[in-house]
């Protein structure tokens, strides 16, 4: 009986190389490009300091915000819905 388990150990390891190697594959397109798209976009928003921009000073930004806030942020108000929709009696 022993003899029998023995024998059963070195079938077993290779049948689980075998199983286990019929999952490896080559990555398929997208798989190779997975990311890409992220480290583009973080790229595009890293500064350069070479090309000399820099962003704005704390009074230009300031009177930008203000100006955007008088002009643009004017909320308006909101009109009730014309549909109503009612469960029930």
């Amino acid at each position: 009986m022993e003899g029998y388990m023995w024998s059963k150990g070195p079938l077993l390891a290779i049948v689980a190389v075998l199983v286990f190697a019929g999952c490896e594959s080559e990555p398929s397109r997208v798989e190779q490009n997975f990311g890409s798209s992220v480290r583009n976009a973080i790229a595009l928003q890293t500064a350069d300091p070479e090309q000399g921009a820099y962003g704005m000073d704390g009074p230009k930004a300031g009177a930008s915000l203000e100006q955007y806030r008088r002009d643009v942020a004017k909320p308006e108000k909101v009109e009730r819905d014309l549909i109503e929709i009612r469960l029930g009696k």
